[in-house]
């Protein structure tokens, strides 16, 4: 079963996070459609961020013609805008973030809609401007300044801090 979150902080509606069987994903509601996508193949962990946008890896033209070709994916314009696309085996349950993203984005304006799912929310008075998102498969993290989302394949922490 696939459930959707607002991450609110204060009154921005800064990300959405969709939790499925075997996926994770933590997309922000920027004009770039930058994301975080976590997923379990068999015993393994993967995780990627990415945009809409194409954002130079040597890959994408090669990865973006097998998506429209051998995949025919709806979207293969989209494929392979990665930052980051890598096992998780080094990051799970580690106090190493998988993405810091500053929180100072050109967010989209709230939607009356997004009121209306469940929220998982910070409080504008206590954070600052970077947020980090960490994974932890086994649910034993736990981070200071922090909250975590308990997905069905394992726990989201998503720490705020002060910009460097």
């Amino acid at each position: 079963m696939k459930n959707q979150f607002i991450f609110w902080i204060g009154e921005i509606a800064f990300a959405r996070i969709d939790d499925a069987p075997g996926s994770l994903k933590f997309i922000v509601r920027d004009d770039v459609g930058s994301h975080l996508s976590i997923w379990r193949k068999e015993t393994d962990y993967r995780f990627e961020f990415s945009s809409n946008k194409p954002l130079g890896s040597v890959w994408d033209e090669a990865r973006r013609e097998i998506a429209r070709k051998a995949c025919q994916y709806k979207n293969w314009q989209k494929h392979a805008n990665y930052v980051v696309n890598r096992t998780l085996d080094h990051y799970a349950d580690s106090e190493v973030p998988l993405v810091s993203m500053s929180i100072n984005r050109d967010i989209m304006p709230v939607r009356e809609a997004l009121r209306k799912i469940p929220a998982i929310c910070l409080q504008s008075a206590t954070i600052s401007n970077w947020i980090s998102l960490y994974f932890s498969p086994s649910r034993t993290l736990d981070m200071p300044n922090s909250v975590a989302y308990e997905g069905q394949i394992g726990r989201l922490v998503i720490v705020w801090s002060q910009g460097i």
